[in-house]
């Protein structure tokens, strides 16, 4: 019975930590996911924020609607998603996600 629950622990305990990797590998990197130029213009006191999000891959449905939930998704070109009216803290929040390589400024479309 002991053997039972011991494995059982074990168990939860090994999920529980893989559940819990992604989480804490995108904490500990965020901020070297955010481009330099962005982070002096998230401590200029703007509400809404412009970024580009880099991915090392196409963007799925599931990369666009996570960031659709968090910001208003403006259009994909390549591996990179535009995302437009973020506050800094949704910014950081956006850089925890472990599939994001980058976070640069947008200033809109290029001519």
């Amino acid at each position: 019975m002991i053997g039972l629950l011991a494995r059982l622990l074990g168990t939860a305990a090994v999920v529980a930590l893989v559940l819990a990797t992604p989480l804490a590998y995108g904490r500990l990197v965020a901020d070297s996911k955010i481009d330099s130029e962005l982070q002096q213009q998230l401590g200029d006191g703007s509400y809404a924020y412009s970024v580009q999000v880099d991915l090392d891959f196409p963007p799925e449905y599931f990369h666009i609607r996570k960031l659709q939930a968090i910001g208003t998704v403006a259009g994909i070109q390549g591996n990179s998603v535009r995302v437009l009216q973020l506050t800094p803290d949704e910014v950081h929040e956006i850089a925890q996600l472990y599939w994001v390589k980058r976070l640069e400024p947008f200033a809109g479309p290029k001519p």
